[in-house]
């Protein structure tokens, strides 16, 4: 349904069924005073993603969504994304209330989100900067117990847990041209042969200031 004018949407609702899900998608926007401003809601429900990309994989999303904030670009945007994907199916796996948040304002965009799992329990905080010359990603990973096994990384052994702490600071907008720090701490990996354990572990990569133009 629809309702407004070219500049202002309101209450503009949009229901779809098919044989691989349901979405539900409710929207207003408005342009007052030289201003772009948005509010909408998403939801999905058994959603295949994977048959929408024409992958073999599972991948089937139940999941809630809110946007709203104000901007058309990226250099004029201040908005909030707020994702509770209530049931995740993917490889296999099943997981429940997986949060995501974003914040996106003077061109840096925030993003925040936990995993909480019988198979992995896991923080990320991540902080792409667009606002100086160079683009900049500092993100951290906080992985308190990873079953790699039950999580389909790898099948070589049944019992293969990973816990660690990462912490990457990257700057560059070419991956041939990125540099910056990766620190690895606190690493702890266990499979059927034993316990192994890493201090830490740093990762320096280093500006090329002699590429050449030839």
């Amino acid at each position: 349904t629809y309702d407004g004018f070219y500049n202002k949407l309101n209450d503009t609702e949009f229901n779809l069924h098919t044989n691989i899900g349901n979405i539900y998608m409710k929207m207003e926007t408005k342009h007052d005073n030289d201003v772009d401003s948005i509010f909408a809601n998403i939801y999905t429900n058994n959603l295949n993603i994977a048959d929408l990309l024409g992958v073999d994989d599972e991948f089937v999303v139940t999941m809630n969504s809110n946007l709203k904030g104000k901007g058309t670009s990226i250099d004029d945007a201040d908005m909030e994304l707020a994702v509770n994907v209530k049931e995740l199916k993917l490889l296999n796996n099943t997981y429940k209330n997986l949060a995501i948040n974003a914040d996106c304002e003077n061109k840096r965009l925030i993003l925040s989100s936990n995993i909480n799992e019988k198979f992995i329990k896991a923080d990320i905080d991540a902080l792409l900067d667009l606002s100086k010359g160079v683009p900049s990603i500092d993100a951290k990973l906080d992985v308190e117990k990873a079953d790699l096994y039950r999580l389909h990384i790898s099948d070589n052994d049944k019992t293969m847990l990973l816990s660690t702490n990462v912490v990457a600071k990257l700057r560059g907008n070419e991956l041939d041209k990125t540099y910056g720090s990766i620190i690895v701490e606190n690493t702890t990996y266990k499979d059927s042969r034993g316990v192994y354990e890493m201090d830490s572990l740093n990762v320096n990569i280093t500006e090329n200031h002699f590429d050449s133009k030839d």
